[in-house]
């Protein structure tokens, strides 16, 4: 509810797309199902249609419904079936204007959910001790390329391209919560009036600038002690064919104006710029190997021009599974649907 209250006040509409269809956005297993005389599927993600109704003039959609995938994870943090809190938003100048948008809405999130839900918080810290979750109110941001480089010098296993997995999140999540960081140089580009996204694209939050952060000052320089953190500009290639490519000097095209946001070192909420060019889109989906013609009524929308935009997808369940630090998302679900169960 204080999800919709928040979006809502952001200026956002909230809409219901169709759960069943004959088309989705690539990227994982669909349920099959009979409608009539055509082949259907169940609903992985709204994100299509979202982007449809931004091509429609609306500069800000939301949608709060169930998702469905049909893929075989016997894991901790994964369901068939989950409700997916999804959002699309014009932007005007940087992709960085949703990730701002995700930041303040989960530092809202998590703020009232400490000053009006403590004791029903503790109730279940009593069955399921964990420590409350740690947050900044600017959050930590780094670049995919040097949160490799933090697993790495730890001496994990990865190299880019590739995506993190389960452990490689763990892990840095870890090292995030261990490493130090340095408010006073946001508070100098905040002074000179520039926002927390021009800080981050000036400088990675991973290193101090000595000559701003005085080892004297103990009040200028802390650990991180935060729980929640975003990665950003990850390799296109290991995003859906709708990312925008990224556009770096380096390695043009290597990497996507993208995000996830991580709770506890684990993924909590994955989104991106999305292509807006109809050829450009048309040439990813040809890339991936997909079947143009079913992405038509999809592509045509942009056939008369399309405002940049960006989203951002997470996991009702999952969310809820991270912040209470409870062991396995069933216990975030009141009939938890995965590859074994399929009744109650």
């Amino acid at each position: 509810m204080h999800f919709m209250q928040f979006m809502i006040k952001g200026g956002f509409m909230c809409t219901h797309t169709p759960k069943i269809t004959g088309v989705s956005e690539g990227g994982s297993a669909v349920f099959k199902v009979n409608y009539f005389k055509e082949q259907a599927s169940l609903a992985q993600s709204p994100q299509l249609y979202k982007q449809m109704l931004i091509n429609g003039g609306i500069n800000r959609v939301f949608e709060v419904g169930p998702v469905y995938r049909a893929e075989d994870s016997n894991t901790h943090r994964h369901l068939c079936e989950y409700i997916g809190l999804h959002a699309e938003m014009q932007i005007k100048e940087h992709y960085f204007e949703v990730i701002d948008f995700v930041d303040a809405l989960f530092v809202d999130l998590f703020d009232h959910l400490a000053k009006n839900c403590s004791e029903m918080l503790d109730i279940i810290q009593e069955q399921y001790p964990c420590e409350r979750l740690k947050y900044l109110q600017q959050n930590v941001r780094l670049k995919y390329s040097d949160g490799i480089k933090m697993l790495q010098e730890s001496g994990f296993p990865i190299q880019e391209p590739q995506d993190l997995n389960n452990k490689a999140e763990l892990m840095l999540g870890k090292l995030v919560l261990e490493k130090l960081f340095c408010p006073k140089l946001i508070l100098f580009c905040a002074d000179l009036g520039l926002g927390l996204s021009f800080f981050c694209l000036f400088c990675n939050v991973m290193y101090c600038v000595p000559a701003i952060c005085s080892s004297s000052d103990q009040l200028l320089q802390h650990r991180y002690k935060t729980d929640f953190f975003i990665l950003y500009e990850f390799p296109l290639a290991v995003r859906p064919f709708y990312t925008m490519p990224s556009g770096q000097e380096r390695n043009p095209g290597s990497y996507s104006n993208s995000f996830d946001a991580y709770i506890r070192g684990q993924e909590v909420l994955s989104g991106s710029q999305r292509i807006h060019n109809k050829s450009l889109l048309i040439k990813r989906i040809d890339e991936r190997g997909y079947i143009k013609a079913i992405f038509q009524q999809f592509t045509d929308t942009f056939g008369c021009g399309a405002p940049p935009r960006g989203g951002f997808g997470a996991g009702l369940e999952r969310l809820v599974m991270l912040y209470l630090g409870v062991p396995d998302i069933r216990i975030a679900s009141l009939f938890p649907r995965d590859p074994g169960r399929l009744v109650p």
